[in-house]
């Protein structure tokens, strides 16, 4: 099966909470050349969803069901954080390619692991990255590509919230593996804010605080990451006034301010108002996202090798991410002091769909 002709590449969803029903499914129905066939869900209810959005689908209560048919051709994987490793690995062992919501593992070993299995199975295992899609954060990372403001020498970064996002408990909590806000929102900003610096950070510290006793609300991270040609900061916090999100990089040729749905661009003395007509703060499933990591993974998986780029970099910002969350987890464990990265990165090939 190829995602450039032929019959229509079979899919998988593996779990089918909220994530998997307003982020993923809308993009995944309205991708020509796909075909969502199963759906593995442990909860009853859910199962009952399932099915009334995928009727023609086969709905199973456990994943080693819907391996078990031998048809598939990628699984998406929605479950909890704290089962993505396990889930991932049972999928790539059954030779089926594998697109996992963030985080990828929860853990530095279990992403190393994932992506050497990838390797030796020869199936992609790649990870949602949606927030490059989101307008305002695709329109920075045009203006950077084009050096609209030169070489991002600092850069800024805020995801304010009042509370955290969604339902599910264990995604609040960080005392959960995988819960907290730094694997909710702290992964996405790591991914983004090291694309626009273009470069690997060296180090970083980290301090958390919170407004209560309880680990589901109101917490507040700050990060500092020292690049090569710069610095970054971080901020991220369920405890805001309001919700936005901003970010400020200043350049060798200019600076440039993200105001959710609105892009500052300061060249010698001359200011651009860019408006992008969608705020990043708004919503929290995203599934207009979605559509550019579809595109992104079935370009991934194509056989030919064109995607072998987008593959390695998304496993590079993956293992990036898992590595950032436990440097920041340890300076804030040593009341904030320097980490220095450790960058040693697994060599990925390509792989392809059969």
């Amino acid at each position: 099966m190829t995602p450039d002709g032929g019959s229509p590449l079979r899919g998988g969803l593996i779990g089918f909470g909220a994530v998997a029903e307003k982020g993923h499914l809308p993009e995944w129905t309205r991708t020509t050349g796909v075909e969502i066939i199963g759906v593995a869900e442990s909860d009853e209810a859910r199962r009952a969803a399932a099915r009334a959005f995928l009727p023609g689908a086969r709905v199973c209560s456990a994943v080693e069901e819907l391996f078990a048919d031998g048809h598939l051709d990628f699984v998406d994987i929605c479950v909890p954080s704290s089962r993505h490793a396990e889930v991932a690995g049972a999928a790539l062992r059954n030779n089926i390619p594998v697109l996992c919501e963030k985080p990828l593992a929860c853990r530095v070993p279990d992403a190393e692991n994932l992506i050497t299995l990838g390797i030796h199975s020869k199936r992609a295992v790649f990870t949602v990255h949606n927030w490059m899609f989101a307008p305002s954060i695709a329109r920075v990372q045009e203006l950077l590509s084009q050096d609209a403001i030169g070489t991002v020498r600092r850069c800024r970064w805020e995801t304010i919230r009042t509370q955290p996002a969604g339902a599910s408990a264990w995604r609040a909590d960080a005392q959960d593996e995988g819960g907290g806000l730094l694997f909710d929102h702290g992964w996405h900003a790591l991914y983004v804010v090291a694309r626009w610096m273009n470069a690997r950070p060296l180090s970083l510290t980290a301090k958390c605080s919170r407004s209560g006793h309880d680990y589901s609300c109101g917490e507040t991270w700050d990060l500092k990451l020292i690049f090569p040609q710069g610095a970054a900061e971080i901020h991220l916090t369920w405890a805001g006034a309001n919700r936005k999100n901003h970010a400020a990089l200043e350049g060798t040729k200019g600076s440039l301010q993200m105001r959710d749905d609105t892009i500052l661009v300061e060249r010698k003395g001359a200011i651009e108002t860019i408006p992008t007509g969608s705020a990043v703060s708004a919503g929290s499933y995203h599934p207009d996202w979605f559509g550019g990591v579809i595109r992104d993974f079935l370009h991934a998986i194509r056989p030919d090798g064109s995607g072998r780029d987008i593959l390695r970099r998304n496993q590079e910002e993956a293992l990036l991410c898992a590595r950032l969350i436990e440097a920041a987890r340890r300076s804030h464990g040593c009341d904030g002091s320097s980490v220095d990265l450790d960058h040693d990165s697994i060599a990925t090939e390509h792989v392809a769909v059969s």
